[in-house]
C-alpha cells in the first residue's frame, strides 16, 4: 500500500515538472544545433513586443524556454537533467532560473543587437563582430559561432539580428529591410545602391540588412526563400510588413519608401496662411520655401517627430507674393515664425540632427510668454478658444480689422493681467457680425460657461479698463445674462 502511494506521489511530481525537450520541441537525442534552433524560433513566437494583448504570459514563457535552452545545451546539467530531472538540477546546485527584464535576459543570449547609434547615428554598419561568450552557473560556453564581418560594415545600414530585434518591433519610423546572402551574387551587385540609399536617407527611414547564413531563423520568420528579399516595414505597427517588388535601384526603393511616410506638413499659399497661423496657436510655426514639386522626406520626418509641438508649412516658390513677403532668396529655406512675423532664418546644413537642435532652440526661444493676444476666429473657438466649455473671462473688443488703437491696448491689458485667469481678443465685426450682435457695446468681460458677460466702457482709457477688469475679476461688474451661446459664423457674401 505504501509503495503505490510513494509511486503515484512520484509520478505527480514528475508531471509537474518541465519537460525541456518537448517545451524546445526537439527529440531527446536532439544536438546542440537543433536545440539552438528550435530555442531562436521559440524565441521569436513568445517575443512580448510580437505578443503585445498577452506581454506577460510570453515573458514567462520566453523565461521558461530559456532556461531549457540554458540546460540542454551544457552538457553537465544536461547528463543530470536527463537522468534525474529537474529535481537533480536542484539538489546539484545547478539548476538557474530566469528572472528580471525580459531585456537584459534576451541580450544574454543575443547580445545588445545591431550596430552603432539608434536615434540618428545609423551605425557604422555592422556592430558585433567578435564572438559572444556567456556565464551560466560557472560553466563558460560559447553560444553562438563566430561571425563573418558584417556584409555593411564601415556604412550607414544598420546590421539587424536577433539581438537587434526589439529595435525593429519598437520602430517610431520606416524601417527598409534586405535580407541577403553572401553567397549570392545580386545581394553583391545590390551592395552600392543599398548603401547609397542608408546614406541618402540618414536620420529619415531606416536601412537595414540581416545576414541569412547567419540568421537563419529570422529570415525563415519572414519566408525569405531567394535572395535578396527586401521588406518594408511601416512605423504605425509592429506587426505588418510588405514585401518590395519593384526596381532595385536606388531611386525606385527611396520612392517606395517615402511616398508611405506619415506626413503632417501643410501646404501653405496667400488664401490659407491666416488660417494656417490660426489654427493650433500654442503651437510653434516652421515654414519650408521650396522650389519642389513635392514635400520633402526630412520634412515629413520632422513633422512627425514634432507633431503636436510645431506645425510644419511648405510654401512652393509659385507663391510670388508671399515669397517677396518673408524675403526668401534660395530654395530651400526655412525659417520659423510667430503671429506671421519672422523669428528665425535657418542657416545650417540640412541634416536631421542638425535641424532638429535648431527648432529645439526656436521652439524654447518663442515659448508663449503671459497672455497673447490675438484675433478670435471661428476656428479658434471650435479648437476651444472663448467657448462654452471655457470658464474662465474672454475679454472681447468688436473692431474692424484694420483698427490698431484697440489692438495696443490689448496688449498692455494682456501684460498687466497675465497671471489672471482671463484672455484677450479681438473680433472682426465685419466677418462676424452675428456674434457681435448678440452683445451691448463694443467691449465686454465674456464668462462662456455661465453664458454672462459685463459691458465695459472707458473710452480708450488703460487706467479705467485696468479698475473695472481687477472689479470685474474680483466678482464686481454687472453681468448681463445670454439666452444661447453665440456662434462665431462668418457672413456669406453675396455674389
Amino acid at each position: 500500500m505504501l509503495k503505490g502511494i510513494l509511486l503515484v506521489s512520484l509520478l505527480l511530481f514528475a508531471a509537474a515538472e518541465e519537460d525541456y525537450y518537448r517545451l524546445l520541441g526537439v527529440p531527446r537525442n536532439a544536438d546542440e544545433k537543433t536545440i539552438k534552433k528550435a530555442f531562436k524560433k521559440l524565441s521569436l513566437k513568445y517575443h512580448p513586443d510580437k505578443n503585445k494583448e498577452n506581454k506577460k504570459e510570453a515573458e514567462q514563457m520566453f523565461m521558461k524556454i530559456a532556461n531549457a535552452y540554458e540546460v540542454l545545451t551544457d552538457p553537465e546539467k544536461r547528463k543530470i537533467y536527463d537522468q534525474y530531472g529537474e529535481e537533480g538540477l536542484k539538489n546539484g546546485g545547478h539548476q538557474q532560473q530566469h528572472q528580471g527584464n525580459f531585456d537584459d535576459i534576451f541580450s544574454q543570449f543575443f547580445g545588445g543587437g545591431g550596430g552603432g547609434g539608434f536615434q540618428f547615428n545609423f551605425g557604422q554598419g555592422g556592430g558585433r563582430q567578435q564572438q559572444q561568450h556567456f556565464h551560466f552557473g560557472g560553466h563558460q560556453q560559447a553560444h553562438q559561432e563566430p561571425k563573418a564581418a558584417p556584409f555593411y560594415e564601415n556604412t550607414d545600414v544598420y546590421n539587424l539580428d536577433f539581438g537587434g530585434l526589439k529595435h525593429l518591433y519598437r520602430r517610431n519610423e520606416i524601417w527598409m529591410v534586405e535580407f541577403y546572402s553572401l553567397k549570392s551574387k545580386a545581394c553583391e551587385e545590390l551592395k552600392d545602391e543599398w548603401i547609397n540609399m542608408a546614406n541618402k536617407l540618414y536620420g529619415i527611414i531606416k536601412v537595414a540588412g540581416v545576414n541569412c547564413d547567419d540568421e537563419e531563423e529570422l529570415c525563415e520568420e519572414y519566408d525569405v526563400k531567394h535572395y535578396p528579399t527586401i521588406i518594408y516595414f511601416p512605423d504605425n505597427t509592429a506587426l505588418s510588413y510588405e514585401v518590395y517588388k519593384g526596381p532595385k535601384t536606388y531611386q525606385a526603393m527611396s520612392d517606395f519608401a517615402v511616398a508611405r511616410m506619415q506626413s503632417f506638413v501643410r501646404i501653405v499659399n496667400l488664401k490659407n496662411i491666416n488660417s494656417f497661423f490660426e489654427e493650433e496657436p500654442e503651437q510653434a510655426k516652421v515654414i519650408l520655401f521650396t522650389n519642389k514639386k513635392s514635400t520633402p522626406p526630412l520634412l515629413k520626418a520632422l513633422s512627425k517627430e514634432f507633431k503636436g509641438r510645431v506645425l510644419f508649412g511648405e510654401v512652393r516658390s509659385s507663391e510670388a507674393e508671399l515669397v517677396s513677403r518673408y524675403n526668401i532668396k534660395e530654395f530651400p529655406t526655412i525659417i520659423g515664425l510667430s503671429e506671421e512675423n519672422e523669428k528665425d532664418r535657418y542657416s545650417g546644413e540640412y541634416k536631421r540632427d542638425l535641424l532638429e537642435r535648431w527648432i529645439r532652440g526656436f521652439m524654447y526661444n518663442n515659448r508663449s510668454q503671459g497672455t497673447k493676444v490675438r484675433e478670435l476666429t471661428r476656428i479658434l473657438n471650435i479648437g476651444g478658444k472663448c467657448s462654452a466649455a471655457s470658464s474662465s473671462f474672454c475679454f472681447l473688443w468688436f473692431i474692424q480689422k484694420s483698427d490698431d488703437k484697440p489692438k495696443e491696448i490689448l496688449k498692455a491689458l494682456a501684460q498687466t493681467f497675465e497671471n489672471d485667469p482671463i484672455e484677450f481678443y479681438w473680433v472682426d465685426k465685419s466677418r462676424y457680425p452675428g456674434f457681435v450682435i448678440e452683445f451691448e457695446g463694443d467691449i465686454v468681460a465674456y464668462k462662456p460657461k455661465r453664458k454672462r458677460y459685463v459691458k465695459i466702457d472707458c473710452n480708450m482709457n488703460v487706467k479705467c479698463f485696468t479698475d473695472q477688469l481687477s472689479n470685474i475679476l474680483s466678482g464686481g461688474g454687472d453681468m448681463k445674462k445670454l439666452d444661447v451661446t453665440p456662434e462665431l459664423l462668418e457672413t456669406k457674401r453675396e455674389l
